[in-house]
């Protein structure tokens, strides 16, 4: 079609990990390529007759939850059986390397989260991330420390960005519930770092945190208590946002009420300069788990 500059791919049911397909450069993909080749099991059932398209992708998004199982000649999707790749128009000129989407709504139940592999958690000192009624909360008992709750995605470059929508049960109570976005993230058995943006309940505070690795040894970069008017407490719906570019970090609540993105917690800091995003929840004392949590979550980097 005369004038489109890219096409960008959605990857819904991907049976290979996130990161393997996204994080490349346009260039290596600038050629047909078949659902086959996307879908590794080769298990797609297409009804298109024409699966092959010329790629130059811009943005590479995996959804956990999209199951359409419809077509739509407008913006030419075809979707699948078993999984749903779909090929969607975007006018613009594509960077020099792709950009990595990825978006979760949690609308399938699993403990631990998982989402095909694209979630992971290896410390075996910290709590899984669960699923459940089309949120993702935290499995903590609130007796074990500072066991948070988290788990995280792959494949993303270094200045990154999270964001998710909060969840609050009407019934929450009691201190510490905290959601979190984590920022340059990685793992081992024994072993998690990365920056932690948590946001307490009721909008009692804002923090950033470095983990160093071994359980419970951490350092606040920021822990913010003072905000603007209207601000706090966050309300179920609001968009929590945090970013990291360079070593500057900042933390945004956006409260659905025109004013964007409001600046609740910034901080600086060079410690780690790798890692992917990802999620956490953490509780203390005799605290419900499920009652603080994300009904939708997507992060990017260039």
């Amino acid at each position: 079609m005369a004038g489109l500059r890219s096409l960008v791919f959605i990857l819904s049911r991907l049976a290979v990990p996130v990161g393997a397909l996204l994080a490349v450069p346009v260039g290596a993909i600038e050629r047909p390529v078949t659902f086959a080749e996307l879908n590794k099991t080769g298990t797609a059932a297409l009804d298109s007759v024409d699966n092959r398209r010329w790629v130059r992708s811009r943005v590479m998004e995996y959804d956990a939850g999209e199951f359409s199982r419809r077509r739509s000649a407008s913006d030419r999707r075809w979707h699948g059986t078993d999984f749903a790749p779909v090929i969607r128009i975007d006018d613009t000129e594509p960077p020099a390397t792709a950009r990595v989407t990825v978006m979760a709504d949690f609308s399938r139940p699993e403990l631990p989260i998982s989402g095909n592999g694209a979630w992971r958690h290896r410390g075996t000192a910290w709590r899984d991330v669960r699923t459940i009624a089309n949120h993702a909360v935290g499995t903590q008992n609130g007796r074990g420390g500072y066991d948070d709750s988290y788990a995280y995605l792959t494949g993303f470059g270094p200045d990154q960005t999270a964001q998710a929508v909060l969840w609050i049960d009407p019934a929450i109570s009691n201190d510490y519930h905290e959601v979190e976005l984590l920022l340059h993230w990685a793992d081992s058995p024994g072993s998690a770092r990365g920056y932690e943006c948590n946001l307490a309940w009721n909008g009692a505070y804002a923090q950033i945190v470095r983990w160093n690795g071994p359980f419970g040894n951490f350092n606040y970069v920021v822990d913010q208590k003072k905000f603007g008017p209207g601000i706090m407490p966050p309300r179920t719906g609001d968009i929590f946002k945090a970013s990291i570019s360079g070593a500057t970090i900042r933390v945004y609540l956006n409260k659905n009420d025109g004013k964007g993105d409001q600046l609740i917690a910034t901080g600086a800091d060079g410690i780690f300069s790798d890692g992917n995003p990802g999620i956490g929840f953490f509780i203390q004392g005799d605290v419900d788990p499920t009652h603080f949590g994300f009904s939708g979550y997507r992060a990017w980097s260039d």
